[in-house]
């Protein structure tokens, strides 16, 4: 089994992302990959592939942004190479 974890911030200091980052040894464990699209991501996380995703300076347009990368990335994997 594969999971991909979407999200900015992949990190312990990230309130949303705690309990993520601390199963993730225990999915590995389980036999499950894991690959993460995010811009900052703790170092030494058990995880198969990360893909830090190129940030802006713009603070109010970041989440957007964020969002627009994952669309056409998901889009290009899933549709066009059929990852």
């Amino acid at each position: 089994m594969r999971v991909l974890i979407i999200d900015p911030n992949l990190s312990l200091s990230s309130p949303s992302m705690k309990g993520v980052v601390r199963s993730l040894g225990a999915w590995q464990e389980r036999g499950i990959k894991a690959e993460a699209w995010c811009w900052y991501c703790d170092e030494g996380l058990p995880l198969d592939r990360v893909w830090k995703l190129p940030r802006i300076a713009v603070p109010l347009l970041g989440g957007l942004f964020f969002a627009w990368q994952v669309f056409w990335r998901a889009w290009w994997q899933f549709s066009v190479l059929k990852k």
